[in-house]
């Protein structure tokens, strides 16, 4: 149990790293007028608060080690300052992450361990300088495009597909045009070896806002990973929040 919690709160830290490159203006989008009223009425349409909380349970897998793993999560985030990440495991908490404007705390319970790396982490991964911005967006499921230049692809189906390429890896984007929501998105490196893929496969109303609820991040390579979330709460500028983070003096401190 222990092995296996500290795997996954490790490898969903890296996960959200991996998607998580410096968001430059976007300047260009598209050729034709309606594809590019399309990714700015979706862009519009991004969550608006001040404070969030989402209560859920995900699934994570890890075929290559034959291993799967439920776990209970909360999250609560103040807008473009911080994200407080909550893992359980049969009511006991197993994990807690703090992600600053410039770095990332894990306090492994079970190891009595503690984590500490800045975003400059994921520049290893991604060729990208670490942006707290995009990572808040994919939690909450907003659209916050990478490249500065994305082209409309041919094919006319709904959800409509937008690819451009930013410091070597490839981005596909899928927006829902009902919706005006991103409802995937694809980075590939073929250099690097690295190809993720992140889904939303449900919205729900919060608000009077259109919030991602269900989901999942697809690890294809360099090691294939996934996990899937639902939310089976979500509050917008809930009257209490807290980001308590506190590392217990006797935790080994392990710095990346």
């Amino acid at each position: 149990m222990k092995t296996r919690l500290s795997l996954l709160v490790l490898s969903l830290s890296l996960t959200l790293l991996l998607f998580s490159p410096a968001c430059k203006s976007l300047k260009e989008v598209g050729k034709s007028g309606k594809a590019v009223a399309t990714l700015n009425k979706t862009k519009a349409n991004n969550l608006k608060f001040t404070t969030l909380r989402m209560n859920g349970r995900g699934k994570a897998q890890f075929p290559g080690q034959d291993m799967s793993l439920g776990i209970s999560y909360k999250i609560e985030i103040e807008a473009q300052k911080q994200i407080r990440i909550r893992i359980s495991k049969l009511g006991l908490e197993g994990a807690r992450i703090l992600i600053t404007r410039d770095s990332i705390y894990v306090l492994d319970r079970l190891n009595k361990r503690a984590y500490c790396s800045n975003l400059e982490m994921a520049k290893s991964y991604t060729g990208f300088d670490a942006n707290f911005e995009l990572l808040q967006a994919m939690l909450v499921g907003d659209f916050f495009p990478i490249p500065q230049n994305l082209e409309r692809l041919p094919d006319k189906k709904n959800p409509l597909a937008y690819k451009g390429s930013e410091g070597g890896t490839d981005f596909v984007y899928k927006i829902s045009s009902d919706l005006l929501k991103m409802v995937g998105m694809e980075a590939k490196n073929l250099e690097q070896n690295l190809n993720t893929q992140l889904i939303y496969s449900e919205f729900s109303d919060e608000a009077g806002q259109k919030f991602a609820s269900e989901g999942e991040v697809n690890v294809f390579s360099p090691q294939a990973a996934s996990f899937s979330f639902k939310h089976s709460k979500v509050e917008i500028d809930p009257d209490n929040i807290s980001f308590a983070f506190k590392i217990p003096d006797n935790y080994e401190i392990v710095a990346n």
